[in-house]
């Protein structure tokens, strides 16, 4: 089976390039990371939830200010993991949150990605990183990479801060959006200015995170907001 689309790129960890392509249902990466993330099918038009087909899902019908969100592939908690699953963009999500050169490589599979299969999301004039309390973190080595390979120089991540550090991956669904709530805030108004906005993190799972960023940067001025995210929880 031929490639859909192959192209190399080069990480600062290396003078030599590596290459990233799609080839059937698999996003490749080349020597020496060796990786195969699968992509994710037949999922939500706005979320990309996997097992469901249409507008909105049950997740996203309550997003207000998030226009969509595209996801390379699944993030598959542990204990939903079953024998014989590729288990490859999960693990390195995972490993990334204290790895920045793994956290690149993962900022470039993602920028091939959405400029070969959705480049609508590139016209977007800004593109900001979800932030952490303490930056810069995994997702904003993602957004530096992404915007590399993608071209974008208006990366901004001064437009939004984390006043706290809960770790919302291990809260209920209810707890997620109150947290997220509490913990994100505006700072940098001046700079959205009316223009659209793409936001890039590492993982969705309720969407809690992205749309209250996304609802913030509506507030300031942003015309829409979309997002580019590597793994979707299922």
């Amino acid at each position: 089976m031929s490639y859909i689309y192959s192209e190399s790129v080069h990480l600062s960890s290396s003078k030599d390039p590596v290459t990233i392509g799609r080839k059937g249902n698999q996003i490749y990466v080349s020597s020496p990371w060796n990786r195969e993330y699968e992509i994710i099918t037949g999922m939500c038009e706005k979320c990309q939830h996997p097992y469901q087909i249409g507008k909105s899902c049950s997740t996203c019908i309550i997003w207000d200010n998030i226009e969509y969100v595209r996801v390379v592939g699944a993030y598959i908690p542990k204990k939903r993991q079953t024998a014989g699953q590729n288990i490859s963009l999960t693990d390195d999500l995972w490993n990334a949150k204290g790895d920045p050169m793994l956290a690149e490589l993962l900022g470039c599979v993602l920028g091939v990605f959405v400029r070969h299969q959705y480049p609508k999301l590139l016209t977007s004039q800004i593109v900001t990183a979800v932030p952490a309390k303490t930056p810069p973190s995994h997702a904003d080595y993602m957004a530096e990479a992404f915007c590399r390979v993608t071209g974008n120089k208006d990366l901004r991540n001064d437009l939004l801060v984390r006043e706290g550090d809960t770790k919302l991956w291990r809260l209920g669904w209810e707890d997620r959006w109150k947290t997220a709530n509490e913990e994100f805030q505006v700072s940098n108004q001046l700079a959205i200015n009316g223009e659209s906005v793409l936001i890039i993190d590492d993982i969705l799972t309720n969407g809690a995170t992205l749309e209250r960023c996304a609802s913030l940067l509506k507030k300031s001025g942003a015309s829409k907001v979309f997002g580019a995210v590597l793994g979707r929880t299922i």
